[in-house]
């Protein structure tokens, strides 16, 4: 038997290392003698223990899936990973029952990190017309509708949205809004079934007025604030997001304390996350999720878990699950359509409005294009092929490509610097906040 090539080692400490079996995702630690064994034996052909302690190296390295009996028995195996991830993959295309209706590019707020830029410009409502064309496209099969923008829920939508309604009562509808209109629109919003609403709040007032203001510079946050006990009263749940970055991110916490006292009745219906805002360096980007993380664990148990552009093992990880290989990156390279008010399909919300990722169009005919990120995963990146950080991040985001004429390169740079940077730091918070990552 031999070691497997599909090995990472992550350095923690001067004493141990995270191990990844990449072919199974099994996560590991070994102390530096057991390294030290580990790269002797990656030259081997043949392992052959010569100490008590190797032979019980190993033995717990054949129950774990790290050896193989030849490089030509690795290729099967990976093959056999390959063919079963495939499988799942396209099976998870065919069963997609939700779409996103992106109802309008345009918004009454100008958020001074708005990953959507100058989208705001484009004016245009969807129309009945293109709801028709989007609903023959997502067929009877479709059970949860999106609503997002620009701004999905600005007074002359509402004509628009009542009419999706109309054709699809009996969907279920999640929605994501900065929340000004919320008041205005309780009734029609307590009349449909809405699984839950996500609403932007950067911190408590003055640090939420500071970052998200209206087109003409006024402040929001109270307007939101009576938006959100409109909808609570009515019984619809509502979900607080928190972009975060350096300048608010210590207010996350007691953001969550002030709303569960301001609206005690109805913490059932009350939940919380964080995301980072996309404008950071990597570097910046790493460190504050950690922060992050280490306020959420130590204040809420995980409850308000980092959501960032982080690779499926920095997921694992950080929730303490399982880790698996992966085929692609994220839920954007599977059935997620998106459907915008021009007539273009995309499948990730930081891509939408920018025409260079698009996967097709719905309208005025269907048509799906070919170089996508909806096509794109480890088995069509020639560069994955042999790679062995690919079945940990399913070649990694495209949205970082510096070219994107070929979609169906790897990237890179940002998965490595996750896996080495900011994993150690997720494990070791982990570790001392709630004990050991099995």
């Amino acid at each position: 038997m031999k070691l497997t090539r599909y090995i990472v080692f992550v350095d923690i400490n001067n004493d141990k290392k995270i191990m990844i079996n990449s072919l199974n995702g099994k996560v590991d630690t070994v102390n530096f003698f057991a390294y030290k064994t580990l790269l002797k034996w990656q030259k081997c052909d043949k392992i052959t223990t010569t100490s008590d302690a190797e032979r019980l190296l190993y033995s717990t390295l054949e129950s774990r899936g790290y050896l193989v009996k030849s490089s030509e028995d690795e290729i099967t195996i990976k093959k056999s990973v390959l063919d079963a991830l495939n499988q799942r993959h396209f099976e998870k295309k065919k069963q997609s029952t939700y779409m996103t209706f992106i109802v309008t590019y345009d918004c009454n707020f100008r958020c001074n990190y708005c990953f959507e830029g100058g989208s705001h410009a484009k004016k245009e409502i969807i129309s009945p017309v293109l709801i028709d064309a989007a609903l023959a496209l997502a067929g009877d099969g479709l059970k949860g509708i999106g609503l997002f923008g620009g701004e999905p829920l600005l007074p002359n939508a509402k004509p628009s949205l009542e009419y999706l309604v109309s054709k699809r009562p009996e969907a279920s509808y999640d929605i994501t809004t900065n929340g000004f209109y919320l008041a205005e629109y309780a009734d029609f919003l307590s009349s449909i079934n809405v699984s839950g609403i996500t609403v932007t709040l950067d911190g408590e007032e003055e640090a939420h007025n500071n970052r998200r203001r209206l087109a003409d510079g006024s402040p929001t946050y109270k307007q939101i604030i009576n938006g959100i006990q409109e909808c609570l009263d009515r019984g619809i749940k509502i979900r607080v997001r928190m972009v975060s970055d350096f300048s608010n991110f210590n207010e996350c916490n007691s953001l969550q304390d002030k709303l569960l006292s301001s609206f005690s009745k109805h913490n059932d219906l009350l939940s919380f996350e964080i995301t980072t805002n996309m404008g950071l360096s990597e570097k910046d980007r790493n460190h504050l999720i950690s922060e992050i993380y280490r306020l959420d664990l130590e204040n809420t148990g995980g409850k308000k878990r980092p959501l960032a552009a982080m690779s499926p093992i920095i997921h694992a990880i950080s929730s303490g699950i399982p880790a698996r290989p992966v085929y692609s990156y994220c839920y954007a390279h599977e059935n997620n359509l998106m459907v915008d008010p021009y007539g273009n399909l995309f499948t990730c919300l930081a891509s939408i409005g920018k025409n260079e990722y698009s996967v097709g169009k719905y309208y005025p005919e269907v048509e799906f294009y070919e170089n996508s990120i909806f096509n794109r995963n480890v088995g069509n990146i020639p560069e994955c092929e042999e790679c062995k950080y690919s079945l940990l991040c399913g070649g990694g985001c495209p949205l970082r490509l510096k070219d994107h004429k070929n979609i169906f390169k790897p990237s890179c740079t940002s998965i490595k610097g996750q896996i080495h940077d900011l994993l150690p730091q997720i494990y070791n918070i982990r570790q001392s906040t709630i004990g050991s990552v099995k």
